[in-house]
């Protein structure tokens, strides 16, 4: 290291707090790397471990790897992501093991599918429940993957006394049931889920306030006389991802009873396998009204080639149901529009849909530009973007809309760069406000554009345009389409 002068010379000026601001950008690969640069980069690295080395990932690849990685975060908190090899898992258990004491999240799966790993890595399941049976006083975060055996009790032998957050995969549970009273967000993924398994994880996390179940077929999950709340009477987060069966009509059985609860402040259901029926999804829907108290606001979402569709609503209490699904043709109940003050819209073609439909308190209009229309030779660089025309000669019936917001998504799977901003005309802005909205107010209090460049090669036209509202306003663009309602889960979502 001591030849690369180079290297050495054209930074010997920069400060230490610098050269560890460029390498906390790095991915862990590439920092490694770095310290054999020279060595005042190497000095300099090792000097940081909280910042540079805390999170560990070990696949098992490269004998003394993680011993290496786990020496060098020295005595800091760190977080750990464990691959289970086919071979040489046990050296790599037994290194965990000895570190487990500053561990802060940990997580572990198999290289290969775990059904066939537990046919084909004999012994390494019981590695793994051995690590579970270890104390663990600094754990907060558990991920464990394609288990496909059951937990230890109790887990941890009972001393986790900092653990809130389990995500588990294919896990059975064993009795007596130990309770872990610190936990208050579970995940549960499984292929199958029974009332059985729902209630053993509500018998050992009994203070879990925000819970996310995965599953493709179910049994019985609810009787009549039991809900979410007799088995997890904390809960104020539900979220139901439902997919592979093909019995619709027991799953919307299942979904209805989930929607009914009233005082969880937030459910969200993700179904692949709703009757594709509209009555059927409009009567979820209708389900959705009904277990708020006074609906405020409606999102209407439909995207990409499996168009799938998702409703979100928000009372006054700021309680939110959100129903995402696959397609049906119309999700435009007059019960539902009579009561909401915000409508977003993210696919443009379903803008003619609403015309005709009265929206008497309505205030806030949000219309997504996600879709290209063309691109033409002498100006590659620039993404075109069409308002559509009303189908028949009748606006959208708005006497209250104060506020109308036109927004591209900045996303690579729905909106892709073409090199370039989108691109909109203010004439044809005029021509979308003036004939597809009605609104009694002579001025909109606020026009924003956002992630949106407004042509200006007519002044006349951009000078129309703002007088449409008493503001115009521009904004970056939003990154996520389905952002739409924020999860006590965002900040732990490290291992998806």
């Amino acid at each position: 290291m001591s030849t690369n002068t180079l290297a050495a010379d054209t930074t010997l000026l920069l400060p230490a707090e610098l050269l560890l601001a460029v390498f906390a950008h790095l991915p862990l690969a590439s920092r490694i790397t770095a310290t054999h640069v020279c060595w005042r980069w190497r000095d300099a690295a090792l000097a940081a471990p909280a910042l540079l080395w805390s999170q560990i990932v070990s696949k098992g690849s490269r004998p003394g790897a993680l011993e290496a990685q786990l020496a060098r975060a020295g005595n800091v908190k760190i977080d750990l992501q464990l691959v289970v090899p086919e071979h040489g898992y046990e050296i790599m258990v037994a290194a965990a093991a000895e570190h487990l004491h500053k561990v802060r999240s940990l997580s572990y799966s198999a290289s290969i599918d775990g059904y066939f790993a537990s046919r084909r890595i004999a012994g390494w399941k019981e590695c793994v429940v051995g690590l579970l049976s270890c104390p663990v006083p600094t754990l907060e975060v558990l991920h464990i993957g394609l288990l496909y055996d059951q937990l230890p009790t109790p887990l941890f032998s009972g001393q986790c006394p900092k653990l809130r957050h389990v995500s588990l995969r294919s896990t059975s549970f064993k009795t007596p049931y130990v309770v872990v009273p610190s936990v208050t967000l579970l995940e549960y993924s499984s292929y199958t889920l029974d009332r059985g398994k729902l209630r053993a994880i509500a018998s050992m996390f009994t203070s879990t306030t925000a819970l996310r179940l995965h599953y493709a077929s179910h049994h019985d999950l609810l009787t009549t006389d039991t809900s979410m709340l007799d088995l997890f009477p904390s809960l104020e987060y539900l979220s139901v991802q439902l997919t592979g069966t093909r019995d619709s009509v027991r799953s919307s059985k299942i979904l209805f009873e989930l929607l009914r609860h009233k005082d969880i402040r937030t459910i969200e259901i993700h179904s692949q396998v709703l009757s594709k029926r509209d009555d059927d999804f409009m009567l979820l829907v209708g389900t959705l009204v009904d277990a708020l108290q006074t609906p405020q606001q409606l999102t209407f979402a439909s995207v990409g080639d499996f168009c799938t569709v998702a409703v979100r609503l928000t009372d006054s209490r700021g309680f939110s149901r959100m129903l995402r699904s696959y397609p049906c043709n119309s999700l435009l109940i007059e019960p539902v529009l009579s009561h909401i003050t915000t409508l977003e819209v993210t696919e443009i073609d379903a803008i003619p849909n609403f015309v005709g439909v009265r929206l008497p308190f309505l205030h806030t209009l949000t219309v997504y530009l996600l879709f290209p229309v063309s691109h033409t030779v002498d100006d590659i660089a620039e993404l075109s973007i069409f308002l559509p025309a009303p189908r028949q000669p009748q606006a959208i019936d708005c006497p209250m809309l104060r506020r109308l917001r036109l927004s591209t998504l900045v996303s690579k799977d729905i909106c892709p760069s073409y090199g370039g901003i989108p691109t909109l005309s203010p004439e044809m802005i005029c021509d979308f406000v003036q004939q597809c909205l009605r609104t009694s107010r002579p001025l909109l209090d606020v026009l924003s554009f956002h992630g949106v460049v407004i042509l200006q090669h007519v002044p006349e036209n951009v000078a129309a345009m703002l007088l449409l509202a008493q503001d115009v306003q521009f904004h970056p663009a939003p990154s996520d389409l389905f952002d739409i309602m924020d999860s006590p889960f965002d900040l732990y979502d490290q291992w998806d």
